[in-house]
């Protein structure tokens, strides 16, 4: 159990609550309703996005990100061009 908890309101700012886990070393932080726990942010919720590839189907160019790019940068062919690679085994 930890003694210093780190929690955060529903208003916090996503770019705040991203950077808890990697600045504080830390691998879930409590996201408050007034005195009530309305969710859990965890380590990995926050690199997931930082490791999901998309690859366009037309050139093989690949991005990282949430959302495949609204246009390949190499070919120029739409989002729907792009899909989601398989992540690499462990991660």
């Amino acid at each position: 159990m930890t003694r210093e908890v780190i929690t955060v309101t529903e208003d916090t700012d996503d770019e705040q609550v991203r950077h808890l886990p990697v600045e504080r070393r830390i691998r879930r932080v409590s996201v408050l309703a007034g005195q009530r726990l309305a969710s859990i942010v965890s380590r990995s919720d926050v690199i997931a996005p930082l490791t999901t590839e998309w690859a366009c189907q037309v050139c093989g160019q690949t991005a990282r990100g949430p959302h495949p790019p609204p246009r390949c940068p190499t070919c120029n062919a739409g989002q729907d061009r792009f899909a989601q690679q398989e992540p690499p085994p462990g991660s």
